[in-house]
């Protein structure tokens, strides 16, 4: 089943969250966004785990204290890297999508993994 949730329905049993924006390119309001992301859903579920896919994973995770992966733009090396994403995607729960190109790229694959989506 796919669609779109809101937080306000977000499930507590939802325990692998990966989140999906423009995150690790040292733009403040991205990372701002990607923070309170990361509370609104550990407010809802403390125990759940993030996997962030993000330009600069180390910082990612130095900043956010959460697992990153890198996802570079949309282009040959994020075809190169689409099986890493991929595993992270249908390895998750759900996926939230900050935005921005990612979210015109992710929200058309989603719905064949039947993965649901929670739109920030």
């Amino acid at each position: 089943m796919s669609g779109q949730i809101s937080l306000r329905s977000f499930e507590e049993n939802y325990a692998k969250v990966a989140i999906c924006g423009f995150y690790g390119a040292g733009n403040t309001g991205d990372e701002a966004i990607l923070s309170a992301i990361i509370n609104s859903v550990r407010r809802k579920n403390p125990d759940a785990e993030f996997t962030v896919l993000s330009l600069n994973p180390a910082e990612t995770e130095k900043l956010h204290k959460v697992k990153a992966i890198f996802m570079p733009p949309f282009g040959l090396k994020w075809i190169i890297q689409f099986k890493k994403i991929l595993e992270v995607i249908k390895n998750s729960d759900i996926i939230v999508i900050g935005g921005g190109d990612y979210y015109k790229m992710l929200i058309i694959i989603l719905p064949f993994l039947g993965m649901y989506t929670l739109l920030s």
